[in-house]
């Protein structure tokens, strides 16, 4: 016979453990690794406060990466206030907010298209169009030390180059600089750099393709498949169509395979590129004019000398602003950041990748006003800075995901009375009534959600707390 309500043998079905911090009664309870018992706490995914980086005024957009060797986030940017110079700060992120250093000149001189990698050791590689030398293509290693970097001397790669991205093959230990020669028939090209302690040297040049290339600013990506040892450059051709080509170092050079189509003759802008060290997959990014300049991502596949991509899926419908948009690869939640602003808020969607298909979670949207955006990974405290211009000064903000304590496996039962840190605590496991809850549904299944409250429908994980019998009374799972 099936007894529901007081049956002793049930209300008994209960363990003594530790606590590990407080134990209200009647919580979600948890078994920690160490044998412990917690109840289950958790954050919703937001945001930092906004922090100003630059006290003068910035060109249109910034480019930053995140050393591995330092755990420092570099941002590079063109100080309008300052007839334009390239200048680079070094951001420290502990707990949730992110500081900054002194903002450091890297070029004394107009600065309009860069872009910025990590390179190894305790350098990062900044490439970019010298406005005030003939348009010449040029290159600085700089050298973090604490939340400040020095650089070396500049070294010109070409003569009047533009549409530059920058990546580094840490198998090689070389970074990979590609621009457009501003000279026709304006291909796409690329070198090896090469860094002995602050100096950089430059490869034979070779051609990313033999398209014509746009020469604008931001046109021009660069990524590095850590799977293959391949580095992906994507590109805007003159006619608005977007290509991708794989790239394979050897010493002081670089061969690309064939060209790929991504979209042609559609418009298309502003690409950016990660690559997903989970699923082993290239995640490239831009905007679609053609379709009212859509936010669009696609998941690409390298094999060999070559790289083919997934279905286009859409991730904002309306225009992100000029130069607003960028992709990282979050590889504590396996999952794609993508960040874009409409000039008005900044947005953070997340990306899963299944085979060449990725699917978009829903939009949380910050307060933070930032255009010309990039955004890098801090693989030390796995989140995401954002950094962008916002009322004409550098700003930058940290995408924070959910945190839980929950798992799929680690949910006991319910505290049985309350118990101090370190004190003895009594917890209700299968089959076990507890009786000290409020507002349920009796006959309805409740499940464990990520802040330790209760819902009628499953959290990420999906674990089931049990059955209410009565408004107070829960059957816990078995």
């Amino acid at each position: 016979m099936k007894i529901i309500g007081n049956n002793p043998a049930a209300d008994n079905a209960e363990i003594t453990a530790v606590a590990s911090g407080t134990l209200p009664n009647g919580k979600p309870v948890i078994v920690n690794s160490d044998g412990t018992v917690s109840v289950v706490s958790g954050t919703d995914e937001g945001f930092s406060s906004t922090v100003q980086i630059s006290s003068g005024n910035i060109d249109s957009f910034s480019r930053s990466t995140f050393c591995r060797v330092t755990n420092k986030v570099v941002v590079a940017y063109s100080d309008s206030s300052s007839s334009y110079y390239g200048t680079v700060a070094v951001g420290t992120i502990s707990g949730s907010s992110i500081s900054f250093g002194s903002p450091v000149v890297f070029e004394s001189g107009e600065v309009r298209d860069f872009d910025i990698s990590e390179a190894g050791s305790s350098k990062v590689i900044v490439a970019y169009r010298n406005q005030s030398s003939t348009n010449d293509g040029t290159a600085r290693v700089g050298t973090i030390s604490g939340s400040s970097i020095s650089f070396g001397s500049a070294s010109v790669f070409f003569t009047s180059a533009s549409t530059i991205s920058v990546g580094y093959d840490s198998n090689a230990d070389k970074a990979v600089i590609s621009y457009r020669k501003d000279t026709a028939p304006n291909y796409m090209v690329s070198r090896v750099a090469s860094i002995s302690g602050t100096s950089v040297s430059f490869g034979t040049e070779a051609n990313v393709s033999t398209r014509a290339a746009m020469g604008e600013k931001g046109f021009g990506t660069t990524t590095f498949d850590s799977n293959l040892n391949k580095i992906v450059v994507s590109f805007i051709d003159s006619a608005w169509g977007l290509y991708s080509a794989v790239g394979t170092v050897s010493g002081t050079s670089i061969s690309y395979g064939s060209l790929t189509t991504v979209l042609t003759g559609n418009y298309q802008r502003y690409p950016t590129s990660t690559f997903d060290t989970t699923s082993n997959k290239v995640i490239l990014s831009w905007h679609d004019t053609s379709a009212a300049d859509a936010g669009k991502v696609v998941v690409g596949t390298v094999s060999g000398t070559s790289i083919s991509y997934g279905a286009a899926v859409e991730y904002a419908s309306t225009a992100p602003y000029t130069a607003s948009s960028s992709v990282s690869y979050n590889s504590d939640l396996n999952q794609t950041v993508i960040v874009f602003s409409d000039a008005s808020n900044t947005s953070v969607k997340l990306g899963t990748i299944s085979g060449t298909d990725i699917s978009i979670g829903d939009a949380v949207v910050s307060t933070f006003d930032g255009v010309g955006l990039s955004s890098t990974y801090d693989s030390n405290s796995n989140k995401a800075a954002i950094l962008g211009k916002s009322a004409s000064r550098l700003r930058s903000e940290l995408y924070l995901p959910a945190t839980t304590t929950l798992t799929a496996e680690n949910f006991i039962g319910f505290s049985d009375g309350a118990a101090a840190d370190t004190g003895r605590a009594r917890v209700q496991i299968g089959s076990g009534i507890n009786g000290v809850q409020s507002s349920l549904t009796a006959g309805q299944q409740y499940f464990v959600q990520t802040d330790g409250t209760l819902g009628l429908t499953a959290d990420d994980p999906s674990v089931i707390a049990g059955t209410a019998i009565s408004a107070t009374e829960i059957i816990v799972k078995g």
